[in-house]
């Protein structure tokens, strides 16, 4: 974990291990007694149900619809007579 390396036990990875977000491979090679049995369990099902999702993933979850950048929301009239308005904003009105 993460505390052993802040209270100085455990080295930290080499900056361009953790840039490729492999962190948890050098602590495997630091520590393989310890910490086989936790990846041996946790990675494979990881990798299985990632690859799962990406395989049934809808084809228009992938198409280009889902690409394009969020619409605003279209403008609405100031048609609610209900709403107070300030008379120095009049000539901003239509």
């Amino acid at each position: 974990g993460v505390f052993p390396v802040y209270a100085g036990l455990h080295k930290w990875a080499p900056l361009w291990v953790r840039k490729l977000g492999l962190e948890w491979l050098y602590r495997l090679a630091q520590e393989p007694r310890r910490l086989w049995k936790r990846y041996y369990q946790t990675i494979p099902p990881f990798l299985y149900l990632a690859l799962k999702q990406l395989v049934t993933v809808r084809p228009c979850r992938l198409g280009k619809a889902s690409l394009k950048a969020p619409q605003e929301p279209a403008k609405t009239s100031k048609t609610n007579s209900s709403v107070p308005q300030n008379p120095a904003m009049s000539h901003h009105r239509n």
